[in-house]
């Protein structure tokens, strides 16, 4: 079962093409960390696995996407139930968030940016990359 979901985050690291082990499929796994506040009151980051298609993969590598540019992606969430096999949680169930992706676009951050990375700064329109 998935969810058809919107997720604002910063990426984990730099885009990059890969080919698929079964077929000549082209795409982008890019892991999103996105905060919000917990039900205790802290805030919580959570991980999503996105995967991006051959076109929108290229279209991340060709905007500039880097390490913490600001996202927001759009797609089908699925949850993959797992259980960790080593270190101190071995033994222990969890879940992992995916998200095949159906669009993205920038989004500006709270934090001050260099803008070498594509977010736009001090309020600056937002670069339209297609």
């Amino acid at each position: 079962m998935s969810a058809i979901v919107n997720v604002m985050g910063r990426s984990t690291k730099d885009p990059e093409m890969q080919k698929a082990k079964n077929s000549s499929n082209e795409y982008v796994s890019l892991d999103i960390s996105s905060t919000q506040r917990g039900q205790d009151g802290n805030n919580e980051t959570t991980f999503y696995e996105c995967y991006f298609n051959k076109f929108l993969g290229q279209r991340l590598i060709k905007a500039g996407v880097k390490y913490r540019t600001g996202l927001m992606v759009y797609g089908d969430l699925e949850f993959h139930p797992y259980i960790h096999k080593s270190g101190a949680k071995a033994g222990q169930p969890d879940v992992k968030a995916k998200i095949n992706v159906k669009d993205w676009h920038f989004v500006p951050t709270d934090k001050t940016d260099t803008g070498a990375n594509g977010i736009p700064q001090n309020g600056a329109a937002a670069p339209n990359y297609g």
